[in-house]
């Protein structure tokens, strides 16, 4: 399936990179892996998200304390964001006003 992004979904994950990478770049490496295999499963499986409000559904990036949330779409997901943990979890739902499937 194809994934679309939220322009500001690119610059969650780019922040957050950037924030470990600050810190240690072999951390900020392996954020970037999990990441990437986090959005392949997306993907390649959906649906085996669970949805958690609406539409939206959450892929839990392994090893760190960050999710992706994303909708799916009968010929696409788009991801909405990236969020830390720490984070309010309404943090990123503005976004939602911007989806066109």
């Amino acid at each position: 399936m194809r994934l679309i992004y939220h322009a500001k979904a690119f610059a969650d994950i780019r922040d957050a990179v950037e924030f470990y990478e600050a810190d240690s770049p072999s951390a900020a490496e392996n954020l970037k892996t999990e990441i990437k295999r986090s959005l392949r499963l997306i993907e390649t499986n959906p649906e085996r998200f669970a949805i958690v409000e609406g539409d939206v559904r959450r892929c839990r990036v392994q090893r760190f304390p960050f999710d992706l949330y994303f909708t799916l779409f009968s010929d696409h997901a788009k991801l909405h964001a990236l969020i830390h943990h720490s984070r309010h979890p309404d943090h990123w739902k503005h976004r939602l006003d911007d989806i066109d499937d």
